[in-house]
């Protein structure tokens, strides 16, 4: 055994990183995953013992050793509350080891995890030896170790189906990274297929016992098509850590960090770095919280006619509905007959949420849905999956049927010919000054010990903005040096951040003199860290501007949407209605109205001669 771990240091500023990788893939092939996260991160991986020179598969009698291995190399470089990122075989050793250790840890993000089943673990414990995972073990002790050069390991690699999302970047990466040169001038494999073949052969027994245990925020990531973390496997972890984020990400399987390294990258720093992780001084907080999926079971429902309102008693005819068990995404019809009538209208088994807001506003979103579902005997499901371009798509194409959107998005998608959104309600925010109206601010914020007190101040500084879909971010700063007879060149640079709180964070940092910030997302940092005001100042308000509306794609039958539109905007009148808005300090919903946002169009038509 070596004295001295080996390890990988792929360089950053920050908190410490720590990448554990998969079974027969060296940590360097992950390059294009982990370099993006060296932008808010100090990022090392160290080198599972199959890469150590001269180890030997027999060493290994289950996982916990390389979970041994993990808790050595941080004592051996004096670490402690690490964020932990593991993916496979890294992913059960960090668990492992945050579960023994957890002064070593400060967050685990746990990525395909080789969490089977526990039926698929008794049966491996008791044919051990027997060759329970044998087609696995027999195709790893088979497999090609050596070619005649690099190209040669490519071209065959690219005809394989386990890399057939790799980018060729990716899959370089991998070839030159997983193969050396051996003295007879050919290439192998630096990953004894002799070591894959035993992690097959011993899968993680302990695992489910070890869930339970954790201590530390998590972030769960599954690929849709993982053909590893099974389904039922997925569930069960939910319910034996309820508090942890978990997070599907589609159109990938279980090398996701290969397959889509940089979503990947991006949705774990959406999720570890919010305000509070990024105070002067290292200050850290745990902070993730789970994204909530919500589900209602279909069965005999009583719904209050939508259309007449009222009850039995009301005289409205009652609608009932038996909902069997369908695929997701199908549709079925409900229907009543009283007083010589007949009501048919086409309903979903299932209404899914998203936000394409600041990733602060997931939890109330996610706590509405369910408000909705439960109010509504409806079957609910909020979804995030970053970035939030694909939410937004999500909700034109109505594969997912109401959403939370940013005005200028909304006024963009509703200015052609049949729009496939239409408004559902709009948040009021709770504050004085919001004035009990459907709007909201962008605040310009600065340093605290910078000069600028102003935002004509700011002429020839470092400016930080989010995305140009972004009315609070973007658009209303064109306005705003249109009122002032200024242009783009105002700003001596501009940078684009990304989100709301990284733009934030740039400030912290000092990367950027300002930036203008969603009002409501700025107080929500500051609620979940008070401390922040003491290193940024407001400078200047910009606005108001209408409130980014919910929206409801026109799929959703009208009576649906007419009964979704009562209850939120009534929800305010409920004790469990107001608990829910006070998660994100709102007081009520308004009915929405097209002309609200005509203002939002003025502004627009001002600027838009002016690009940052």
């Amino acid at each position: 055994m070596t004295d001295s771990i080996p390890y990988l240091d792929f360089g950053g500023n920050g908190r410490i990183l720590h990448f554990a990788h998969p079974n027969a893939y060296p940590p360097a092939a992950f390059r294009q995953f982990l370099q993006p996260l060296t932008a808010q991160f100090h990022v090392y991986a160290v080198e599972h013992r199959p890469l150590w020179p001269g180890s030997q598969p027999e060493e290994m009698t289950d996982w916990t050793v390389i979970a041994d291995d993990l808790i050595r190399f941080f004592d051996q470089m004096g670490w402690q509350q690490v964020v932990g990122v593991g993916h496979s075989l890294g992913g059960v050793a960090t668990l492992y080891a945050a579960v023994s250790r957890p002064d070593l840890f400060s967050q685990l993000i746990l990525i395909e995890p080789v969490f089977l089943p526990p039926q698929i673990l008794q049966l491996s414990a008791q044919k051990q030896g027997d060759g329970a995972f044998s087609p696995m073990v027999a195709g790893a002790l088979k497999r090609r170790n050596r070619w005649e050069s690099r190209d040669a390991a490519f071209s065959r690699f690219r005809r394989k189906t386990v890399f057939g999302r790799f980018s060729d970047e990716a899959l370089w990466d991998y070839v030159n990274f997983a193969t050396r040169e051996t003295e007879s001038g050919d290439f192998e494999l630096v990953y004894p297929r002799e070591w894959e073949a035993r992690f097959y052969a011993m899968p993680p027994q302990g695992v489910w016992e070890a869930i339970p245990q954790i201590s530390q925020p998590t972030l769960a990531i599954r690929a849709a098509e993982s053909d590893t973390l099974y389904p039922q496997a997925w569930q069960l972890w939910q319910d034996l850590q309820p508090n942890a984020t978990f997070i599907e990400i589609p159109d990938c399987g279980h090398m996701l960090t290969l397959e889509r390294p940089s979503q990947t990258a991006q949705l774990i720093l959406n999720q570890l770095v919010p305000a509070q992780g990024l105070l002067p001084g290292g200050k850290k907080k745990k902070i993730l919280r789970r994204e909530k999926i919500f589900f209602r079971k279909p069965g005999k429902i009583l719904l209050k006619n939508p259309l007449v309102g009222g009850g039995p008693a009301g005289g409205a005819p009652p609608i009932f509905f038996s909902a069997g068990a369908k695929k997701r995404g199908e549709k079925f019809f409900f229907f009543s007959c009283a007083a010589g009538w007949l009501f048919l209208v086409e309903s979903f088994m299932k209404i899914q949420f998203t936000t394409c807001q600041a990733r602060n506003t997931h939890a109330v979103t996610a706590a509405i849905a369910n408000y909705l579902g439960e109010q509504l005997n409806l079957e609910t499901e909020f979804i995030i999956e970053p970035p939030w371009e694909d939410c937004l798509q999500a909700v034109l194409a109505g594969e997912i049927q109401i959403g939370w959107m940013c005005g200028y998005p909304y006024v963009r998608e509703t200015a052609v010919a049949n729009p496939t959104i239409e408004l559902l309600a709009l948040p009021v925010m709770a504050g004085d000054r919001y004035q009990n109206q459907p709007v909201y601010f962008s605040d310009v914020i600065v340093r605290r010990d910078s000069s600028f007190e102003k935002f004509e101040d700011l002429r020839g500084a470092t400016w930080a903005y989010n995305e140009v879909g972004s009315q609070s971010g973007y658009h209303i700063v064109r306005y705003k040096l249109a009122k002032i007879g200024a242009d783009g060149s105002f700003f001596g640079k501009v940078v684009a951040s990304g989100a709301h709180l990284n733009s934030l964070a740039m400030v912290l940092a000092g990367e950027a003199d300002g930036a203008a910030i969603d009002s409501t997302v700025l107080a929500m940092a500051l609620r979940e860290e008070p401390t922040l005001s003491a290193h940024i100042r407001i400078i200047e308000p910009l606005g108001p501007s209408p409130i980014p509306p919910w929206v409801v794609h026109q799929s959703v039958p009208a009576p649906l949407r007419h009964s979704l539109q009562k209850v939120l905007t009534q929800m305010h009148q409920t004790p469990a209605g107001q608990q829910v808005l006070s998660l994100g300090e709102m007081v009520r919903f308004e009915t929405a109205v097209d002309a609200h946002y005509d203002s939002l169009r003025q502004m627009l038509a001002a600027s838009q001669q002016i690009h940052l």
